[in-house]
């Protein structure tokens, strides 16, 4: 794989839809992770005593593996069956993929967040859940 297809792997979030909605379309996973990112710079500013960096950089690594293994519907049990399995599969697809830049970045911070010990994936996991709580209720507003 070259360089050039290793560092447009990020990329492939772009087409993971999800099963929230914007405006008459699918979110991507891409989109999910930037209203994500905008809120907790806005709740890092409520809290400082964590680390800012290490917030974004969970935020930003916590969906790669849907380019593998998609976004489960977390309302549907028959999908989620397999989901630890999918994702971990993909994880390890990702770290021999990823250029060794970041590849070794994405395998730390995705278990952080998994485990969900540290502050800062306690945070960074309370953002993933509150941003499709506000799209669902800007969805109905429209």
């Amino acid at each position: 794989m070259s360089l050039l297809e290793q560092l447009r792997l990020p990329y492939l979030l772009k087409e993971v839809k999800r099963t929230g909605v914007v405006l008459e379309r699918k979110e991507t996973t891409a989109e999910h992770t930037f209203s994500t990112l905008t809120l907790a710079e806005y709740f890092l500013k409520k809290h400082k005593k964590l680390n800012a960096t290490r917030v974004r950089q969970l935020i930003l690594y916590h969906d790669y593996v849907e380019i593998y293994a998609g976004d489960e519907d977390i309302l549907n049990d028959k999908t989620r069956e397999n989901k630890k399995e999918k994702e971990n599969n993909a994880a390890k697809q990702l770290q021999k993929e990823l250029p060794k830049e970041i590849a070794s970045d994405f395998s730390k911070l995705w278990k952080e967040y998994l485990l969900g010990k540290t502050k800062e994936a306690k945070f960074a996991r309370a953002m993933d859940a509150l941003d499709p709580i506000i799209q669902s209720i800007h969805q109905r507003e429209e």
